[in-house]
């Protein structure tokens, strides 16, 4: 299998070490994403040893673990093009799937997502999240770019695997990973702790946040260890919402409720709220589509 087997549609990103198309294979036309690495450009502790003994990005090694997760992106199968130097993960198009990607959501709605909406993404974030914690894996990176959403099914599913790290290290190499510093929690930003399923709660609250109200939580992530979350004035979200959000924003992680709560707080099961429903006013809102990765030092 090579690159050649595929005709690309469209880029989707590019960074300094992965580019991620749009694409189709040829043989039956199926739709796909392809995500490849460039072998030369990439560090040593982004890959693993496969069962063959044969080098494999984390990445592709996490897809395995998680292919019988629903609300897990689903890897179609993997190679190596030796020719062109690329490792190559091929992915389920979601778009093709009538999935949308929730930050483009946020981008293109002139209007807040009402509650009941953020409620429901909630929940199955949390559900898929545990499921990945039962396998041993922690995310690393929650945030809206990395959710993608079926509004009429209410279905979740995540992408980018790029950071994710075992919870108990076991078979991966132990590793300095980046973060996006507007969704990482203060032990992890400031303190270079590993991730755990408390700093995904962070995370979770900080997506939530972005969601209701269309702007980062804290204006500079690097202080979020001795500040409280920017609500605006004259703020009409519910109790039940904004006793989620304090819950996930705890500065100690060990006072952070687990998933298990969480998934049994009266935000995520009570769907009966009302929404919202304020106008965006482009002078309020800070949101940064893609906010700058930071990489571990």
């Amino acid at each position: 299998m090579s690159l050649a087997s595929y005709s690309i549609v469209e880029a989707i990103a590019h960074g300094d070490t992965t580019t991620v198309v749009r694409a189709y294979r040829k043989s039956d036309s199926k739709k796909c994403v392809l995500k490849y690495y460039d072998v030369q450009k990439n560090k040593s502790d982004m890959f693993v040893l496969s069962k063959s003994g044969q080098p494999m990005p984390i990445e592709a090694y996490i897809l395995l673990k998680t292919k019988e997760v629903q609300g897990c992106v689903r890897m179609l199968e993997f190679f190596e093009d030796e020719q062109m130097q690329k490792f190559v993960i091929v992915l389920e198009d979601l778009h093709s799937q009538g999935f949308t990607n929730l930050a483009s959501e946020l981008l293109s709605d002139e209007e807040y997502i009402d509650e009941s909406a953020v409620s429901w993404i909630m929940r199955e974030t949390i559900h898929t999240l545990r499921e990945l914690h039962d396998l041993n894996i922690v995310h690393c990176d929650i945030k809206p770019d990395n959710i993608f959403i079926k509004k009429d099914e209410r279905k979740v599913k995540l992408i980018d695997f790029n950071f994710s790290m075992e919870l108990i290290p076991a078979e991966l190499p132990q590793r300095n990973i980046g973060c996006t510093p507007e969704y990482a929690p203060p032990e992890v930003l400031l303190l270079k702790r590993p991730w755990t399923t408390a700093s995904e709660v962070w995370s979770l609250g900080s997506t939530a946040f972005v969601l209701l109200y269309k702007y980062f939580p804290f204006a500079d992530p690097y202080t979020s260890h001795r500040r409280t979350p920017n609500y605006p004035e004259n703020d009409c979200l519910s109790y039940k919402a904004r006793d989620f959000l304090m819950l996930c924003f705890h500065r100690k992680p060990e006072c952070r409720p687990n998933f298990s709560r969480l998934s049994n707080h009266p935000f995520i099961v009570d769907t009966t709220r009302r929404p919202h429903g304020r106008l965006l006013s482009s002078s309020k809102a800070s949101l940064v589509p893609f906010p700058a990765i930071v990489k571990a030092s």
